[in-house]
Protein backbone atom coordinates (compact mmCIF):
# COMPACT_ATOMS: atom_id res chain seq x y z
CA UNK A 1 0.00 0.00 0.00
CA UNK A 2 2.81 2.45 0.81
CA UNK A 3 6.09 3.32 -0.88
CA UNK A 4 9.51 4.50 0.28
CA UNK A 5 11.61 6.73 -1.97
CA UNK A 6 15.33 7.34 -1.37
CA UNK A 7 16.49 10.87 -2.11
CA UNK A 8 19.80 12.67 -1.79
CA UNK A 9 19.91 15.90 0.22
CA UNK A 10 22.06 18.88 -0.77
CA UNK A 11 24.85 17.65 1.51
CA UNK A 12 24.83 14.25 -0.24
CA UNK A 13 23.32 12.28 2.65
CA UNK A 14 20.26 10.16 1.87
CA UNK A 15 16.76 10.79 3.17
CA UNK A 16 13.83 8.44 2.89
CA UNK A 17 10.30 9.60 2.14
CA UNK A 18 7.46 7.25 3.06
CA UNK A 19 4.08 7.80 1.43
CA UNK A 20 0.66 6.22 1.75
CA UNK A 21 -1.97 7.27 -0.76
CA UNK A 22 -5.50 5.90 -0.89
CA UNK A 23 -7.79 6.53 -3.84
CA UNK A 24 -11.48 6.06 -4.36
CA UNK A 25 -12.93 6.39 -7.86
CA UNK A 26 -9.76 8.12 -9.16
CA UNK A 27 -9.88 10.69 -6.37
CA UNK A 28 -7.24 10.83 -3.62
CA UNK A 29 -9.02 10.46 -0.27
CA UNK A 30 -5.93 10.08 1.92
CA UNK A 31 -2.32 11.19 1.46
CA UNK A 32 0.20 10.66 4.29
CA UNK A 33 3.84 11.64 3.74
CA UNK A 34 6.80 11.69 6.15
CA UNK A 35 10.54 12.05 5.60
CA UNK A 36 13.15 10.20 7.69
CA UNK A 37 16.93 10.06 8.00
CA UNK A 38 17.00 6.24 7.95
CA UNK A 39 15.23 3.65 5.84
CA UNK A 40 14.46 1.60 8.95
CA UNK A 41 12.57 4.52 10.51
CA UNK A 42 10.59 4.99 7.29
CA UNK A 43 9.69 1.27 7.17
CA UNK A 44 8.62 1.32 10.81
CA UNK A 45 6.39 4.38 10.31
CA UNK A 46 4.88 2.86 7.16
CA UNK A 47 4.07 -0.42 8.93
CA UNK A 48 2.48 1.35 11.94
CA UNK A 49 0.33 3.58 9.71
CA UNK A 50 -0.79 0.69 7.51
CA UNK A 51 -1.75 -1.33 10.59
CA UNK A 52 -3.84 1.58 11.89
CA UNK A 53 -5.56 2.01 8.52
CA UNK A 54 -6.44 -1.71 8.34
CA UNK A 55 -8.25 -1.45 11.68
CA UNK A 56 -11.51 0.53 11.16
CA UNK A 57 -11.56 1.74 14.78
CA UNK A 58 -7.89 2.74 14.66
CA UNK A 59 -8.19 5.82 12.52
CA UNK A 60 -9.69 9.09 13.66
CA UNK A 61 -9.34 12.19 11.51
Amino acid sequence: MGIIVKRAKKNGKPSFTAQIRKRKKDKVILNLVETFASEQAAKSWLKRREDVLKNPEGWSA
